[in-house]
């Protein structure tokens, strides 16, 4: 048998026990003879060190072994060091022995404790329950609870116990009147009837006394009882309340707006709609009704003829498909059949779907028919008004030149003083007139834009002696005294309109002797190097006249205006002079200014850049200056009006730039339909160039369709503009109708010749040379099959060396979009768009030089065109190392280059100057809004919108303004940190307050944990509250609306913490961790995360300063936390 047993007589001797009692303790055949005592052999057991502890009866408390007293009869349970566990009980026969057991509980005692244990882990995760949870038996006795239960219902403690029926719980909380009104047995009865009996899960709600709103669900057991589990829903139910709410008040704005509204999900249905939309679509009853899919709308709106009159079906079945499809912001006009003119903008949602917004234009659009109409008769009037006074200057010129003619023939024959008097005032007068003459005429002639600008060989020292023989005398007979001063470094033979430069400086000097009664006039000629080929020529002209103040000097330039009408009488005059001078100047690319000191004098200085000639050139000037019908034969004038139809932002850039060395203009539409929009307002272009690949409508049936159109419109030359160099890419351009195809990326040299070929016939000549294959290979230690310098070098002499860095710039923005776009559609197994993000990456990587990854994209766009896919979404998987890799490639070029940006510092910098230029802008855009609109009355809400968004972009320039101050002062060479002592708890205070506006704004509560009424610290301070203040507005910034913003402050061995947590999900575990790297690559961002990380990375290196520092943590789905650690320079 598996027990062991022993029997002891009266006498407590050994009769008899079997060999597994002898096994447990280990005794020996002669130890448990026939008439061992039975306590000997208990002091025998308990010396051998056999056992660990052991237990006695009932008792819990785990005993050692020389804890034991020998004595009495024992029930003990004793475990052995073997890990064996032993029920040894003796107890008395009635004959007067005793029987001792020795049961082996090993197992017993291990299902014991799994059990104990899995009843603490039970009871664990009850207590870590995010609800209250209670369960009831099949007799309806309480078996299990847990805290949160008691305290979702507050209910007191000891009132709850296991093994209770809950009686005694209804009766508390209908004293309490969580069940309202009534006699309370009843509703006690009433209470404890409704336990669930079905076998069915119940969920309902319930108020408690105190308030809180519990949402109970209760769920049957299998064999009898249920579980029942409560949360407290009192927040959601609040928010509820206030989401209807909202919901209301959004839908009475949305029926009270001016225009119309339509919002479409993800899905393609419609979501939302105001009744405007229908009103102003005249719309009938119920066509349109939320969760359809709008096709009903566009069918009536179809048929009713809104859409034109071609194929119906085709046109309905071309809507349906365009609407879901929508991925960017898209702008468009439509006149409705029953006559209105609507503006529709569309906008796509992060989430997916899009809204769009009908504004009513009709009259806006037939006002802007008549101003048209009007601008229309007043430029012809203009334009009569011109050649009027062109036709009467030229009549009154002729018989003008008779009388001087005749008059100066009077004056060589013999005459008396009075006769010579009234001939010489004749000749005077007449050459007076004679200046008005061509004053007026030049002034014609330059307001309708005929007058054109030479290019000829000069010698400009020439040029200024000619201009002072002729003034000379006149400078003599007032008594003035004539000064020149020509730099030496003047070239001896300059390329510009001679005839005009000296029509100014003959004006300038006629001026300055005019308005001089003594003293001197001075003509200084300098120049500064622009290149080995070009310099900037300021000619400057001084006199010590009667001055001009500064009033008088703004509005010197106008037409037909003066200093004032005593100057007018006194000095005679059409005021045309510096105005002819100004659009002179203006012509040549050139500027003039004025300094003058009213009572001392005036200076007038005109810059402009010319180019050098070379020895051939200045000798033509010798046969010019001596043959003056010898003149300059330019080549014939070149300058087309060019629509450019591109979507990629860095290609738009290169071929806008080769377009402005030969075009008159170039107009761009970002996709096919764009441009045939241009194109049915009646634009007229000399030439297209098409971009094969683009979203909404490519090239492809772009250019069918202008083929198929009526007139002169469908031969308008069209240049193909592809970066897919295959055959079978090229014919099909060609098919649909384009004349010839550019690949990219674009050579300037070739499209600059297709253009001109296909405009004119004439061939131009680039007129930037190739790069040199010297230039090409020239050293940089920039790996060669990353990045091809020369492809960049290229850039610079087409474009300009500035150009470079924003070719770059628009890569780094535009790549890792691409790269994320295509992992996106790779993992939808979305072909078409991974076709697409391909393509136009290809096309922006070849175009900074970036071969391997253009070569990468180029592999992937073929095996999407192939369709397949395995492939494709294998290749990709290289984008993201491939593109860190030549984004550091051009750090490494914009690095070692001079011309480039030299350092993260630099790069930073940069962002932040570019940054402030736009802030700038908007700030001067509505400056020059509310200066121009001065005169005319506008309402109070006009004004103060106008007037706030100057603060705020005030604001964001004093922001950025400082922030690169703070930074650059903190990262100079030698700088100390500015020590003092100050409150930490007052600086949060006042940081908080600093905050609370926009937190208002945006209904974000702003928590301020427990601070110690003072809390002195030796710190930088004023570098603590602009780090500060860029954390907390952050925090505000990114967190969504009626959310929380908590400020807290721990104190940490010799400095302070302080944490702010923000609810906004902005940035991902890489984003943040990206942060850390220099300057936190503040221009690989984009947007207003741009914003956000310039104010990260300047509290960080700003409190780096002072030996504090910066940490992160961010957790998906529940915002980011910020601690700003600041070292206390005290300690």
């Amino acid at each position: 048998m598996d027990e062991g047993f022993a029997i002891f007589d009266s006498e407590k001797r050994l009769i008899v026990c079997n060999s597994k009692y002898k096994k447990i303790y280990g005794f020996s055949d002669e130890e448990a003879s026939l008439g061992a005592s039975l306590p000997d052999l208990h002091k025998l057991f308990f010396s051998r060190d056999l056992f660990v502890g052991y237990l006695r009866g009932d008792d819990p408390q785990f005993r050692k072994p020389e804890e034991y007293t020998v004595g009495g009869l024992i029930d003990l349970q004793i475990q052995f060091k073997d890990g064996c566990w032993y029920r040894v009980r003796e107890y008395d026969t009635s004959a007067g022995g005793t029987v001792s057991t020795h049961a082996d509980i090993t197992e017993i005692k291990r299902a014991e404790e799994e059990l104990a244990a899995k009843e603490s882990q039970l009871r664990l995760v009850l207590e870590n329950m995010p609800g209250g949870f209670r369960y009831v038996d099949k007799d309806g006795q309480i078996v299990l609870f847990n805290q949160l239960y008691l305290d979702l219902w507050d209910l007191p403690e000891g009132l709850v116990n296991v093994g209770d029926t809950g009686g005694d719980i209804v009766a508390y909380l209908v004293d309490r009147g969580d069940y309202g009104e009534g006699d309370r047995e009843e509703l006690i009865n009433r209470i404890m009837n409704m336990a669930p009996v079905e076998a069915i899960p119940i969920q309902y709600e319930h108020t408690t006394g105190p308030g809180e709103i519990l949402e109970c669900r209760t769920q049957p057991v299998e064999g009898g009882g249920w579980i029942s589990v409560f949360t407290n829903i009192t927040e959601r139910k609040k928010a509820d309340e206030t989401l209807a709410a909202k919901e209301s008040q959004l839908r009475l704005v949305l029926d009270n707006m001016p225009g119309g509204v339509r919002f479409i999900g993800k899905d393609g249905k419609v979501e939302l709609f105001n009744r405007q939309y229908r009103e102003l679509w005249d719309l009938p009853e119920g066509l349109l009704e939320i969760g359809s899919t709008g096709h009903e709308v566009i069918s009536y709106l179809v048929n009713r003829g809104d859409y034109g009159d071609g194929d119906r079906e085709r046109t309905i079945e071309m809507i349906k498909n365009l609407i879901p499809s929508q991925t960017e912001t898209s702008y468009f006009e439509i006149t409705t059949t029953p006559g209105k003119t609507l503006d529709i903008r569309s906008t796509p949602l992060k989430g997916g779907g899009f809204i769009s917004s009908f504004t009513d234009i009709t009259e806006r659009k037939r006002a802007e028919e008549e101003l048209k109409l009007a601008k229309e008769l007043a430029e012809k009037m203009a334009d009569t008004k011109t050649e009027f006074v062109a036709v009467v200057s030229h009549e009154v010129r002729t018989p003008m030149n008779g009388v001087l003619g005749m008059a100066r023939l009077l004056l060589e024959t013999p005459l008396v003083p009075k006769q010579r008097e009234f001939a010489q005032s004749i000749v005077d007068s007449g050459e007076a007139l004679l200046v008005i003459l061509n004053d007026l005429l030049d002034i014609s002639k330059l307001e309708s834009g005929n007058l054109e600008i030479e290019t000829v060989p000069f010698a400009p020292r020439k040029l200024i002696d000619d201009t002072i023989k002729i003034m000379a005398s006149t400078a003599r007979e007032k008594g003035l005294e004539l000064a020149v001063d020509i730099s030496p470094d003047i070239p001896d033979t300059l390329l510009g309109d001679v005839n005009r430069l000296r029509q100014i400086l003959f004006n300038l000097l006629n001026n300055a002797i005019k308005f001089t009664a003594s003293g001197s006039v001075s003509v200084s000629a300098k120049c500064t190097r622009q290149g080995d080929d070009a310099i900037q020529f300021e000619l400057a002209v001084t006199d010590t006249g009667i001055g001009i103040s500064q009033d008088q000097g703004e509005k010197l330039f106008a037409p037909y205006v003066q200093g004032s009408v005593d100057v007018a009488r006194r000095y005679g005059g059409t005021g045309l002079g510096l105005t002819i001078c100004r659009r002179l100047i203006e012509l040549m690319d050139g500027k003039i200014g004025l300094r003058s000191v009213p009572g001392k004098g005036s200076t007038f200085v005109i810059s402009v850049q010319l180019n050098i000639s070379d020895e051939q050139a200045a000798g033509q000037i010798l046969v010019q200056a001596e043959n003056p019908e010898i003149s300059n034969s330019a080549q014939p004038a070149f300058a087309p009006r060019v629509l450019l139809v591109e979507d990629n932002v860095t290609n738009r850039r290169v071929a806008i730039g080769i377009m402005a060395k030969i075009a008159s203009e170039t107009i761009v539409a970002e996709n096919g339909s764009e441009a045939l929009e241009l194109i049915a307002d009646n634009e007229v272009f000399d030439v297209i160039l098409m971009d094969r690949h683009m979203p909404v409508m490519d090239g492809i049936t772009a250019t069918e369709t202008i083929r198929a159109m009526d007139g002169p419109v469908s031969a308008i030359p069209i240049v193909g503009l592809t970066a897919a160099a295959t055959q079978t890419e090229i014919e099909a351009c060609l098919r649909a109708g384009m004349n010839e195809v550019v690949t990219k990326p674009i050579d300037p040299k070739l499209l600059v010749e297709v253009v001109a070929r296909l405009v004119s016939g004439v061939p131009v000549q680039p007129v930037s040379p190739e790069p040199k294959a010297s230039e090409q290979s020239e050293a940089t230690g920039i790996d060669e099959s990353i990045l091809d310098i020369s492809v960049l070098k290229y850039l610079g002499e087409e474009f300009g060396e500035d150009q470079i860095d924003e070719f770059i710039r628009d890569f780094r923005q535009s790549a890792p979009q691409a790269v994320s776009g295509y992992a996106t559609a790779s993992d939808l197994d979305d072909l078409p768009n991974m076709t697409h993000h391909a393509h136009d990456l290809k096309s922006n990587s070849a175009t900074v030089g970036l071969v391997r990854l253009s070569r990468l994209c180029q592999s992937l766009e073929i095996c999407c065109l192939d369709k397949r896919l395995n492939a494709a979404q294998a290749l990709g998987l290289d984008l993201p190392s491939e593109l860190e890799a030549a984004l550091q490639s051009l750090d490494e070029y914009q690095a070692g280059n001079p011309g480039g940006l030299a350092s993260p510092q630099a790069l930073f910098l940069a962002e932040a100057g570019h940054e402030l230029r736009g802030t700038l802008n908007k700030a001067l855009f509505y400056i020059s809004t509310l200066a121009e609109n001065a005169d005319t009355p506008a309402s109070f809400d006009t004004i103060e919108g106008q007037a706030v968004g100057i603060l705020r972009e005030s604001e964001q320039m004093f922001d950025l303004a400082g922030d690169v101050l703070a930074l650059l002062r903190a990262e100079q060479a030698g700088y100390k940190v500015e020590v003092s002592t100050g409150d930490i708890s007052q600086l949060i205070r006042n940081c908080v307050k600093e905050a609370s506006r926009l937190a208002e704004l945006r209904d974000i509560k702003i928590h301020l944990g427990n601070l110690p009424s003072t809390s002195p610290l030796e710190a930088d301070w004023e570098m603590a509250r602009r780090s500060l203040g860029h954390i907390l507005k952050n925090a505000v910034e990114v967190s969504p609306e009626n959310s929380i913003v908590s400020i807290d402050l721990e104190l940490a061995d010799n400095s302070l913490v302080i944490r702010v947590v923000g609810q906004g999900d902005v940035f991902s575990p890489e984003q943040v961790e990206r942060l850390s790297e220099p300057f936190g690559r503040l221009w690989d961002n984009t947007g207003a995360q741009k914003d956000l990380v310039r104010r990260y990375i300047v509290a960080d290196r700003l409190i780096a300063q002072t030996g504090g520092r910066l940490e992160f943590k961010t957790t998906p789905n529940q915002g980011m936390t910020v601690s700003l650690v600041l070292a206390d320079l005290a300690a």
